[in-house]
């Protein structure tokens, strides 16, 4: 009997467990995937990862290189997939969407040695750069998306830099974020404190959220000026970035 209603409530129990994978975990997997994901180079261009996996980095990679993303670039335009791969390749080097679709057109009139024709077509083919990004990408995984939600970017190296201006828009947004957020919070904090009678009845709550973001504001720049680093102009932008880093980052000894 025991073992009977057993099988029954675990038959109860199913539709719901099965509802709660297929909408929230599988979702969230799928999520977290897509944020480190990295496919595109290698299920486009096969051949290319594996001669470009085989070159050291120096120089230029070998002819074999040149011949396999000559042909794949085609084939990839005919099974339209080149698209996915040039966005990929583009969000990481401006340029390289326009480069990938200018050969591919071209394959039909491209000849051995597909080094020189190649690099007669667009010299962009001739930058080890250029062939250090592929190379680089022929990763399944990437930290490349998470590193620029922190405006924080690869170099062709492979190490981890500050994102360019143009591009260093996340952290301001965190920040406002938690300034809004964080106000929000605090006077519905001291809103519902002064319905059960715990705070006096002449406390400004709006007053107090508004002293209470200053204070922590400046808090944040107490540590900026006294935190150990040569005096440095503090302009709206840097006093922003740093208070983004601490936010983000916590005090930490510089």
């Amino acid at each position: 009997m025991a073992s009977r209603a057993n099988l029954f409530a675990a038959a109860l129990i199913a539709p719901l467990l099965i509802l709660v994978v297929a909408s929230f975990i599988v979702p969230l997997l799928v999520t977290l995937y897509t944020a480190i994901g990295n496919p595109e180079v290698r299920a486009t261009l096969p051949r290319t990862t594996a001669a470009v996996r085989a070159w050291n980095g120096e120089g230029l990679p070998p002819e074999a290189a040149y011949a396999a993303i000559a042909a794949e670039l085609a084939q990839a335009q005919e099974g339209q997939s080149i698209g996915q791969l040039s966005r990929r390749l583009n969000f990481e080097q401006l340029g390289m969407r326009a480069l990938l679709l200018k050969t591919a057109r071209a394959s039909d009139h491209l000849a051995a040695p597909y080094k020189d024709a190649l690099i007669a077509l667009d010299a962009r083919w001739g930058d080890p750069e250029l062939w250090r990004l592929v190379r680089r990408n022929t990763s399944a995984l990437t930290s490349l998306f998470l590193l620029r939600s922190l405006d924080l970017t690869l170099t062709p190296e492979g190490t981890v830099a500050q994102a360019s201006k143009d591009d260093a828009v996340f952290r301001a947004l965190f920040y406002r974020t938690f300034v809004v957020q964080g106000r929000l919070l605090f006077t519905e904090f001291l809103s519902v404190r002064k319905e059960r009678d715990e705070l006096r009845e002449d406390v400004d709550v709006e007053a107090a959220a508004a002293m209470f973001l200053a204070s922590l504001t400046g808090t944040f720049i107490m540590h900026e000026v006294f935190g150990g680093r040569k005096v440095e102009p503090l302009d709206d932008e840097r006093v922003l970035n740093e208070m983004c880093n601490t936010f983000l980052r916590g005090v930490m000894r510089r």
